[in-house]
């Protein structure tokens, strides 16, 4: 837990919110790297959800964090939990596909 914390500790203060140091904290079974990973999809789902609120007036990228979380529950892989965060990015923003791959692989 100390390294997802860590980790953690290095986002930029506004990017700290949305149940994302929860879900850090469940992670504690991945390596740094793997970890990583994870962080950078979260950094990339938070940028193309910019701007949008779920009804609630939350930010949008609470939703992904939340289906993250239950799958963390269930100690799945970090490719899962990042494409987790990243689901609704291709439905919902000019992200395209390709882009996605590129950075995290198919």
């Amino acid at each position: 837990m100390e390294r997802a914390s860590s980790i953690f500790d290095r986002l930029p203060l506004p990017r700290r919110g949305t149940g994302f140091r929860r879900l850090m904290n469940k992670l504690g079974y991945l390596p740094e790297h793997q970890l990583r990973v994870i962080m950078d999809a979260y950094e990339m789902g938070t940028v193309a959800h910019e701007g949008q609120r779920r009804h609630s007036g939350e930010p949008y990228i609470t939703h992904p964090i939340a289906v993250a979380s239950i799958l963390a529950d269930l100690h799945l892989d970090h490719q899962t939990i990042a494409a987790a965060i990243l689901h609704d990015v291709i439905e919902d923003t000019t992200v395209e596909k390709e882009h996605i791959a590129q950075r995290f692989g198919n």
